[in-house]
């Protein structure tokens, strides 16, 4: 018997790999079209594979799906930071989270069973990917190429400035833009990074560390327990199965509630405290949920289900304003031009393996220490909130972070007892 949760995740963590390259060699928008194609075809391979009574048609169709996931996580944020003004950037990088949590609350809307959900009608709601696939072709046909990419990448200062006018509009002075991209120009080598010069190199190093903790923070933070598994934890705490999967409508609404919310202060308070917030709301929320769990276990007391659902939605709420959407796009603040492909590679790759990983071991966890699930997961959100708390840079309305002008390295003081970040020039 095979889980369809289990089959998405390791082939986006190859599409992760690939990302990158798709995104360096052909161009980000070149990528993101290219990418359609993959998507339309596992589409329509789960469509028809009721027709053909293959069950092996929705596996491949979703092997296929989860390459184009994990190189659109690349190259999708990417695109967005380098074409957004640096006092948006935030909000566009949120944004592609808010439109990617719209789109599954429409699903868990379509899919009860009132709705698309029944035996009859599966096979064209797996369908839709291909109309927002088509939809995706025609609205990004209207959109030029990264300014970033064609200036630094392809030293086509013409397209470049061509894409800037039509990106800000024919009234904006875009020679301001201009000149922060002959800058880093100047600055960058012609050498692109690879993982080893990622790990050999000390400001890249620590960005690359920056950007793991967070994407491991995200999956390890209990979220996809929650979310792959909703409907049967409260199942199992007291609720019918109907009343389970209406309340599960309420995660969506919860995340896109706060996905919106982020969108509007994200660039004017920063990443650092939307972080520090919202991995805070998530940690007490998970823990008070273990707390309900273990005194409901004590006492039989059912009232409890309602604070555990209360709680449930609280964790959304902080996990869709920081952990959420902010380490997509943030890997792209954190480096420069020549070192971005491998690194935002990188950091998306290890998100998907990681939300792999978790798929696997959830239902092991809930099967051997069972209402305990989720303490391994407080441990992780507590050790992410100390990191960011302490040795994360605020990014906001900077270009790039760790250029070769900005150094951002570990300190260690002899004879003193704690570590801390320096900021200098060189």
């Amino acid at each position: 018997m095979v889980n369809l949760c289990y089959v998405l995740p390791p082939w986006g963590f190859f599409g992760g790999l690939i990302g990158g390259v798709l995104a360096n060699k052909l161009g980000r928008k070149k990528s993101l079209f290219l990418l359609s194609i993959p998507t339309v075809i596992g589409s329509l391979l789960m469509m028809f594979s009721k027709m053909a009574q293959s069950f092996e048609m929705i596996i491949v169709g979703r092997f296929t799906i989860g390459i184009a996931c994990g190189a659109h996580t690349v190259v999708g944020p990417m695109f967005l930071s380098e074409i957004a003004p640096v006092n948006f950037r935030g909000a566009a990088g949120t944004f592609n989270q808010f439109v990617l949590v719209f789109a599954i609350l429409l699903s868990q809307v379509l899919g009860l069973p009132e709705v698309m959900g029944t035996t009859e009608l599966w096979p064209y709601l797996l369908a839709l990917c291909t109309v927002s696939s088509v939809i995706h072709i025609l609205l990004l046909s209207t959109c030029p190429e990264s300014p970033t990419y064609l200036y630094i990448i392809k030293g086509d200062r013409r397209r470049s400035e061509n894409a800037l006018v039509y990106l800000r509009g024919q009234d904006c002075d875009v020679h301001a833009e201009l000149e922060l991209l002959k800058m880093e120009t100047q600055q960058s080598s012609t050498h692109k990074s690879n993982f080893c010069d990622l790990l050999r190199i000390p400001y890249l190093r620590w960005g690359l560390i920056v950007a793991l903790v967070l994407h491991i923070g995200q999956q390890f933070s209990g979220i996809n327990g929650i979310l792959y598994y909703f409907v049967s934890l409260f199942i199992s705490n007291g609720l019918t199965k109907q009343v389970a999967s209406y309340a599960n409508l309420g995660t969506g609404v919860t995340i896109l509630i706060g996905s919106l919310a982020s969108i509007f202060i994200i660039d004017r308070k920063g990443r650092r405290p939307l972080l520090i917030f919202g991995i805070s709301a998530c940690l007490f929320s998970l823990l008070l949920f273990t707390l309900t769990l273990i005194i409901k276990q004590m006492t039989g007391i059912n009232k409890l289900t309602i604070l555990s659902i209360v709680l449930t939605y609280t964790f959304l709420f902080g996990f869709s304003v920081s952990l959420g959407s902010i380490p997509w796009f943030l890997v792209s603040e954190l480096f420069t031009q020549e070192n971005r492909d491998a690194a935002v590679s990188i950091a998306a790759a290890t998100n998907w393996l990681c939300n792999a990983i978790v798929a696997l071991i959830f239902p092991q966890l809930v099967i051997y220490i069972n209402i305990y699930a989720f303490i391994p997961f407080i441990c992780v959100l507590l050790a992410v909130l100390i990191f960011v708390g302490l040795y994360l840079p605020e990014t906001k309305g900077k270009r790039q972070l760790p250029s070769k002008l900005t150094l951002c390295v570990f300190v260690v003081s002899v004879g003193q007892k704690y570590m801390k970040i320096q900021h200098f020039q060189i």
